[in-house]
């Protein structure tokens, strides 16, 4: 009997051993569900805010932190669902602030926003923010909606060759050619699953190179990874905000209209119609914005200053558009260099604030009287056509077209002509564009915006 009784203190005691393990375990099984609803809430109420900033851009004057939604909203187990607040799958809630900064108002194109989302369940919340800017064209160092130019019969596909190299990200809602092995230094997206290659190249199902397809040559070697199959960027065709800032405030010129930039921080305006045959040592407008309409504007010379310029027609280049100063780190100025390694003595500076955009409703061309080994400081965009040379398929081969920026354009526009057997430039320029960093977090002012939010930052509060 004692036996017995001593056999069945002990099955009780494992038993509430049991028990109690069970109760403690489905405990912290419910507190490390909470835990993940609670996070998964937050980022559902990130991603939800930055859908309401896409289709709800709030005024650059706008600097008061606001609630887009109203109240904690309720996270929906079923994906269909758009209103769960009734329903038992709700199982979590997320609550928005979104905090515009201060200085919005001086950069409209590039506005930022600060969210913060709370994500609740049960007893546990957790807390994330991120800090988005609205993104905008310049960050790419080239960008086209087709690689081919002309229309209807006359529509050709225009070559990446040997020559030519890309520094900085580039986006296509077309597809890349490649004829031999052009240098390729960031990543490219592709709206098209596939690249042509002139001689064939290799297939079409490359291999994955550090999670992205690999883009190849004509040879087979790889050159780099690109996103293939990337969402479209529709392009814009009119340049608005840059046209309403040089209305109210910067510079509008009426007709052809030339304007030779100075290192001195001026500029020399030639245009008629404002009796200007040339006005000499003309201010830069206080706002950074100038517009040609009802004309081509012509641009060239030294920029000492921030400058964006359009034309609601053609934009020409004769000559050199350099800056006065350049940045520091960048490829014309690697780290501890005081003076550009290209020839031309200019000062590198860490804070260099000499920046450029030039954007046209119709194309940009290079004149064919341009010097050999061009450069282009600034971010370029022709929104109806293309950034292209003037008799690209004659004119007599001129070494390299160097840009310091970007290129944006609706089709792509050729710079020459090549030996598809050799390579090897025949006609025109070969290519080197270089991205301007700066233009990720500030590009120039006044540039058109994709309709999208570019993450700068994200992390979550601990509570530490």
């Amino acid at each position: 009997m004692i036996l017995t009784y001593l056999l069945i203190v002990v099955l009780f005691l494992l038993g509430v051993a049991f028990f109690s393990r069970s109760a403690s375990e489905k405990k912290i099984s419910s507190v490390d569900k909470d835990n993940v609803l609670a996070f998964d809430a937050a980022e559902a109420g990130l991603n939800r805010s930055i859908i309401y900033l896409r289709a709800n851009t709030p005024s650059p004057s706008l600097d008061a932190p606001f609630d887009p939604f109203s109240g904690a909203q309720t996270l929906c187990a079923e994906p269909s669902l758009t209103n769960c607040t009734n329903t038992t799958t709700a199982k979590a809630t997320y609550l928005i602030t979104i905090d515009p900064s201060d200085d919005n108002d001086q950069h409209p194109t590039s506005s930022k926003f600060t969210i913060t989302s709370k994500g609740t369940s049960g007893q546990l919340s957790r807390t994330v923010t991120t800090v988005v800017q609205t993104d905008n064209f310049a960050r790419f160092a080239y960008f086209s909606d087709t690689e081919h130019y002309g229309v209807g019969w006359w529509r050709t596909p225009v070559w990446f060759i040997t020559s030519d190299s890309i520094w900085g990200p580039s986006h296509t809602n077309g597809h890349y050619h490649i004829s031999g092995s052009p240098s390729f230094y960031d990543v490219a997206a592709s709206g098209d699953d596939f690249v042509t290659y002139y001689h064939g190249g290799p297939p079409i199902d490359a291999p994955s190179v550090g999670g992205f397809v690999a883009i190849m040559d004509d040879n087979g070697n790889i050159i780099d990874g690109f996103t293939k199959g990337a969402t479209p960027i529709p392009m814009p065709n009119q340049a608005i905000e840059l046209h309403n800032a040089a209305v109210q405030g910067g510079q509008v010129y009426n007709g052809d209209t030339t304007v030779v930039l100075n290192s001195n921080g001026t500029m020399n305006v030639t245009n008629t119609q404002a009796n200007c045959n040339p006005c000499n040592n003309v201010a830069l407008p206080t706002n950074h914005a100038l517009y040609v309409s009802g004309g081509n504007l012509t641009v060239s010379g030294t920029l000492n200053g921030s400058l964006t310029v359009g034309s609601n027609r053609n934009i020409i280049i004769p000559d050199n558009v350099r800056y006065n100063t350049l940045p520091s780190g960048s490829t014309f100025c690697p780290e501890g260099n005081t003076i550009a390694n290209d020839g031309t003595g200019r000062q590198c500076l860490a804070n260099a604030t000499d920046m450029l955009g030039v954007i046209a409703e119709k194309e940009v061309v290079v004149s064919s009287s341009a010097p050999s080994n061009l450069e282009i400081d600034a971010s370029i965009m022709a929104m109806d056509r293309s950034f292209s040379v003037q008799n690209w398929n004659t004119v007599a081969p001129k070494g390299t077209l160097k840009v310091f920026g970007g290129i944006i354009q609706d089709q792509r526009g050729p710079v020459g002509t090549f030996n598809s057997s050799t390579n090897t430039v025949q006609t025109g320029y070969s290519k080197s564009y270089i991205y301007d960093s700066r233009f990720t977090t500030a590009p120039p002012l006044y540039f058109p915006q994709t309709g999208d939010y570019l993450n700068l930052v994200w992390q979550e509060d601990l509570g530490l």
